[in-house]
């Protein structure tokens, strides 16, 4: 809904504000992890892995989404902004990767 989009980005700017890379890396190599544990999952390993390669700290660290500000994340929820700034960011890449997993396992889930 449109009249949260300006809380949703101060909100998502802050928490990209936060991001302490070695920590976001951890958490990033746990998920591969994960991944490449779970054998219905392994394609999508190697998708993600794909994307991101092997240095997970320079992933996090490239990320076009780190240094943007509230206004212009708002902008991109509205598709407003110039999403083609953001199109080929790592974890923008895996996100739509992963995105058809994630929905089909919440929705099985949710019932």
């Amino acid at each position: 809904r449109e009249p949260t989009l300006p809380f949703l980005g101060k909100r998502l700017a802050k928490r990209l504000g936060d991001v302490h890379i070695p920590h976001e890396a951890a958490l990033v190599a746990d998920a591969l992890k994960t991944l490449a544990e779970t054998p219905q999952l392994q394609v999508l390993h190697r998708r993600v892995v794909e994307i991101i390669g092997t240095d997970i700290s320079d992933a996090v660290g490239r990320s076009t989404l780190l240094p943007l500000d509230a206004d212009s994340l708002a902008a991109l929820l509205v598709a407003r902004g110039d999403a083609a700034s953001v199109c080929e960011d790592s974890f923008v890449r895996c996100a739509a990767v992963l995105w058809e997993s994630y929905e089909s396992d919440r929705d099985r889930n949710r019932a």
